[in-house]
């Protein structure tokens, strides 16, 4: 986000309380404009707790599995779907963008998004797996962010300057159906529709933190022989190539144009 030159606020760990988020919530929606974009991402735990409203179809809500004062997690201290949309829809107004990136378990309608609550505004959320699946890890982040990050680098290496949020969406896609082959569905809310712009294309070159991995590995096999360290390629389930060796062909595509990292 600050290669984007975006304004970022950030809460870690035992930070993540309600109150703090909730604070932080009302802080950035208060600072946001008419065209601006709210975004809010979250990496962590996420978790069903019964339906308290009769809203949820399958009588589940979904919610973001924060701490308490003393660091500790428990369904008493969650933050709701239903209170997150309230909580965002009373800090950002509605000519405010809003984007939702929830890398967590069961969090496929974390933001409710076509609940009336939402009506007047222009929000996506895009989350790492369906309300019934969970959200795996590569050990060094979630597989629904790296995907996303290697989405952007491939959008970089292809000299692409815009895309909609519905376009990144397919890109990332693509990249956990080739790289990681998981077993969660990367899923996709928007309301009114999928055309609302991607924020955070940096400006200048981007290389995501898996590709700089596969990087290394390539010049350790240089260097030291035929043997790539497993510490390396745990992370890397199957194919990262470097943008050097990617290239377009004439239907915008990436074309990979080395060999297989496995």
């Amino acid at each position: 986000a600050h290669l984007c030159q975006a304004r970022v606020e950030k809460l870690y760990n035992d930070e993540a309380t309600v109150a703090n988020v909730s604070k932080l919530i009302k802080k950035v929606g208060s600072q946001c404009g008419p065209d601006d974009c709210f975004v809010f991402y979250y990496a962590g735990h996420g978790a069903n707790l019964p339906d308290q409203d009769g809203d949820e179809d399958d009588g589940r809500d979904e919610a973001f599995c924060f701490v308490d004062q003393h660091g500790q997690t428990s369904p008493q201290c969650w933050l709701r779907d239903d209170d997150f949309a309230e909580l965002v829809t009373s800090s950002v107004h509605s000519n405010t963008n809003v984007l939702i990136v929830a890398d967590c378990c069961h969090s496929g309608t974390v933001a409710d998004v076509n609940k009336p609550i939402w009506e007047g505004y222009r929000v996506m959320s895009m989350s790492g797996c369906k309300d019934t699946q969970t959200s795996g890890d590569t050990g060094q982040g979630g597989i629904f962010t790296h995907s996303l990050l290697i989405a952007i680098d491939q959008f970089k290496t292809r000299h692409v300057s815009t895309c909609s949020v519905g376009e990144m969406y397919d890109e990332t896609l693509k990249v956990d159906n080739s790289v990681f082959k998981s077993a969660q569905d990367i899923s996709l809310q928007a309301r009114p529709d999928k055309g609302m712009l991607w924020p955070l294309l940096p400006r200048g070159q981007y290389v995501a933190p898996l590709r700089r991995a596969s990087t290394k590995a390539i010049e350790k096999v240089g260097r030291d022989g035929p043997l790539i360290d497993s510490k390396v390629t745990d992370s890397m389930p199957t194919l990262l190539v470097r943008p050097e060796n990617s290239r377009a062909n004439s239907d915008g595509e990436s074309v990979k144009a080395s060999s297989p990292l496995k």
